[in-house]
């Protein structure tokens, strides 16, 4: 117990942030707040990975898929009236298309959208 006597101050400043590092909110917030077009990141990434695995006569299989999640509020971007299947009913909502490359078992995302 002794020993323990004046630790609890340098424990203490262990356990604090650099004064240099940001809020752990702040981490991810360059995503949003920078002008980048995540579109062409995924898609160049997507053709640097398929460069990497082409051989030549294999066969590139190409998956589009169109989601559809109904939403209540009208003031979003993107919402529209769909004919929603499942459901049998018109509702307003969101249409999400999503494409991926399959080639020799992987999948590679190639962009989505509203």
């Amino acid at each position: 117990m002794a020993m323990a006597v004046g630790i609890e101050h340098t424990v203490g400043r262990l356990n604090a942030p650099p004064r240099s590092h940001t809020h752990r909110t702040n981490d991810g917030k360059f995503l949003w707040r920078s002008s980048w077009e995540e579109s062409e990141v995924l898609r160049a990434m997507a053709l640097q990975q398929f460069s990497r695995l082409y051989r030549r006569g294999e066969t590139i299989y190409c998956i589009i898929d169109g989601t559809q999640t109904l939403k209540r509020g009208k003031r979003m971007q993107a919402v529209g009236k769909l004919d929603h299947r499942p459901e049998k009913r018109y509702a307003t909502g969101h249409t999400i298309l999503q494409v991926c490359l399959y080639y020799r078992g992987v999948t590679i995302p190639l962009g989505s959208w509203l």
